[in-house]
């Protein structure tokens, strides 16, 4: 951002108290505006942008209580909540000043002031005030970016799970996903071998953001390097726990089911890696479970066969 002068709105219902402010300040180098209401002030910061407000608590309508510059203030902060404010209250009023800085006020000046003391307490807000509006700067460009980042990373991430969803004869394949957030550990994976054979896969990684959504990336890789219709549930799930060992963090795993499809004998072969067990709902109403299989992926650097072993489920009548 250009050095530019720093820009103070003076707010008071006296004329000859803001032209010994605006004098005041233009002697220090500062710029200034000067308006006598409150509906003055909300006006100025909604349209314009200032480095402080210094402002009165009593105007026209109210020249005891100071209802209208509380009013004031609590307007300006749901304007701005960062904008630095000063008040300039008499000595009757010490109180109230008080409370203005309950609710958000920066600091007080009573009135009649000291130069030297105001223009301390202009500086020091106004240098605050700064500090603020950097911080809220930075954490908007990193929420920003952490936005576009999360963003693009689940158009990555929706490309890998299948655009289009293979169809046999007999069956009706679908699937959907719905992550938890922008960007998740979770896929699945219809792949058609032939017109006679196709590979399900359901995985999740553990986490959730860019890591998770990292390793489902690389487990993808590795799953479409070793299945084939030939390749048994339990040799993929081997496989592919192999190379998943080496490069998972420690600490994490995927649970991963993966199975295959025999169209014209109407035999589904599969193992679960430690998933939520997949369900399957027959044309009676009774429900079977998919347990079959054995440990999460990436916790064991071998997982023997016998922990992984495939079941064979007719698969019709569903």
């Amino acid at each position: 951002m250009p050095n530019t002068t720093p820009k103070f709105l003076i707010a008071d219902d006296q004329v000859e108290v803001l032209d010994a402010l605006r004098l005041l300040l233009k002697v220090e180098g500062f710029q200034s505006e000067a308006v006598t209401s409150p509906a003055a002030v909300i006006a100025a910061i909604t349209t314009k942008e200032f480095d402080l407000v210094l402002m009165d608590l009593n105007y026209a309508r109210d020249t005891t209580s100071g209802k209208e510059g509380l009013d004031l203030i609590r307007r300006i902060r749901e304007i701005n909540p960062i904008l630095p404010v000063v008040v300039m209250t008499a000595w009757s009023t010490v109180d109230l000043a008080v409370e203005a800085m309950r609710g958000g006020v920066g600091d007080f000046v009573q009135k009649p002031w000291e130069n030297d003391r105001l223009l301390e307490v202009l500086k020091t807000q106004m240098t605050n005030g700064q500090k603020l509006l950097e911080a809220s700067r930075s954490r908007e460009a990193t929420e920003k970016a952490r936005i576009h980042e999360a963003a693009e990373a689940r158009k990555i991430q929706e490309h890998l799970l299948p655009q289009t969803i293979p169809q046999f004869s007999g069956f009706e394949i679908t699937g959907i996903w719905q992550p938890a957030s922008a960007v998740s550990g979770d896929y699945y994976d219809v792949i058609k071998f032939d017109e006679k054979t196709a590979g399900f896969c359901i995985a999740d990684v553990t986490g959730k953001g860019m890591p998770a959504a990292l390793l489902v990336a690389n487990l993808q890789a590795v799953l479409k390097a070793f299945v084939s219709s030939t390749a048994s549930p339990e040799q993929v799930c081997t496989q592919i726990n192999r190379v998943i060992f080496t490069n998972i963090t420690p600490g994490k795993f995927i649970t991963f089911f993966y199975g295959v499809l025999d169209v014209q004998a109407g035999i589904f072969r599969y193992t679960n890696a430690g998933h939520n067990p997949p369900i399957v709902v027959r044309a009676d109403g009774s429900i079977e479970r998919l347990n079959d299989g054995g440990v999460m992926l990436g916790i064991l650097r071998r997982v023997l066969l016998l922990s992984v072993k495939s079941n064979c489920l007719p698969v019709i009548g569903w």
